[in-house]
């Protein structure tokens, strides 16, 4: 394992406790529960994940959420809503609800991912490479990396203002990038 990977690790497990909680926020929450806490161990969530209390979902309704990778997807009841997780074989990670108060959304997701736990640091990545946006989707995105290093955590927030069934109203994913130099 890398230097950079091991720093990263021992960053993420060891945030102060007085550091940005998502408490506040049902979809955040379980954002930080499943994708971020499990970033370096893919494994693990889909261990915890494969119960009967997270139905694995059946594959006409994991591919879309997949976005044609290899992986798979769980149903999710948590609080007072009902969301997926998917995980790709390539460790991507990502959290859907239907249903979102998206202002309520955006700001838990900005206010936890804005600041990175030391000796890392938070950018957010410009509008054009963070993903779609137009009058009714907007994408906010924010990598953590050690200062000098490639290896980035990208945290992606997509929203959408329309709530039409079965589109997905709010998409938060994670994942390991290297950084262009």
């Amino acid at each position: 394992m890398s230097l950079a990977v091991a720093t990263l690790i021992t960053s993420l497990l060891s945030m102060p406790t007085g550091g940005p909680k998502p408490e506040h926020n049902e979809f955040v929450q379980l954002f930080a529960a499943t994708c971020m806490a499990n970033t370096f161990s893919p494994d693990k969530l889909r261990n915890t994940l494969n119960s009967e209390l997270t139905p694995e979902l059946p594959p006409e309704r994991a591919t879309p959420l997949l976005r044609g990778n290899s992986g798979t997807a769980w149903e999710v009841f948590f609080g007072k809503g009902q969301y997926a997780v998917a995980l790709t074989q390539s460790g991507v990670c990502a959290v859907f609800a239907r249903h979102a108060e998206i202002s309520e959304v955006q700001e838990g997701f900005i206010r936890f991912v804005s600041s990175a736990p030391e000796p890392m640091v938070s950018r957010k990545i410009d509008s054009p490479h963070a993903g779609p946006n137009s009058e009714d989707l907007t994408t906010t995105a924010y990598a953590w990396s050690r200062p000098g290093e490639r290896l980035e955590i990208v945290f992606t927030l997509t929203t959408s203002k329309i709530a039409r069934d079965p589109e997905i109203q709010a998409m938060a994913s994670v994942a390991l990038s290297q950084s262009e130099p």
